[in-house]
């Protein structure tokens, strides 16, 4: 194993020069280079490869480090919201982009979700909110976005994300997947979980936003009046 994170940083560094030739190692480094230089200011790794490809940084790449955070957000939990608002302390641009997925039906409306997202993360200017159809890593593409952000609660998530990050690096070695871990509190949090408890009466003020809460509230108190029943 590594010693400490800065060993791993320089070993991921030397498997991406050795993985991959000229331009997209180029690219992939600057990625990481900017990255390091944001979780630990002040150490600079030693490699055998130019100098000049991580001098590069926010000043000296005119593209910004835009980020992808796709979900269905059906409700946005502050398990989301925890993971944005720490992705936007490492990059420049973060897009919040809810699926349409016509082969699912959603508690809330694609509108509702877009508005719930919007509201809870209107004090952070570097995030927008979005919607998109087809292929995350075809939308990743079109937006410039180099980096899709996933969230890990558990071990048994790592092996499904890890089968998709190696299915959109299949189709595309032009984007990557960064995981993140969720934060502790949050570890045991899902959308479905939230809807679950509010169905059934629960408080859950502690798992998602005010503006959510209410939401859920009047999404489960319509249908009791329609259905007559939980």
């Amino acid at each position: 194993g590594f010693t400490d994170v800065e060993d791993a940083i320089v070993a991921i560094a030397h498997q991406v020069t050795a993985g991959f030739g000229g331009q997209v190692a180029q690219q992939r480094l600057q990625a990481l280079a900017v990255l390091n230089e944001r979780l630990f200011s002040g150490w600079q790794p030693q490699l055998a490869i130019s100098p000049d490809v991580l001098r590069h940084s926010r000043e000296s790449s005119p593209q910004a480090m835009r980020a992808l955070y796709p979900g269905s957000f059906d409700p946005v939990t502050f398990g989301h919201l925890d993971l944005i608002q720490r992705a936007s302390q490492l990059f420049d641009e973060v897009i919040v982009a809810v699926l349409r997925n016509p082969n699912k039906q959603p508690s809330f409306s694609l509108d509702e979700r877009l508005e719930q997202l919007r509201s809870v993360t209107s004090h952070l200017p570097q995030v927008q909110v979005t919607s998109f159809e087809g292929l995350t890593v075809h939308f990743a593409l079109e937006q410039d976005a180099r980096v899709i952000l996933r969230g890990l609660r558990a071990l048994s998530d790592f092996e499904f994300e890890l089968q998709l990050a190696h299915t959109n690096a299949s189709l595309s070695d032009q984007v990557d997947t960064l995981f993140m871990a969720t934060a502790v509190p949050h570890s045991f949090l899902s959308s479905s979980v939230v809807k679950e408890v509010a169905r059934f009466g629960g408080d859950v003020q502690h798992l998602v936003p005010e503006t959510v809460a209410i939401d859920l509230r009047r999404l489960f108190n319509r249908r009791v009046d329609v259905g007559g029943d939980r």
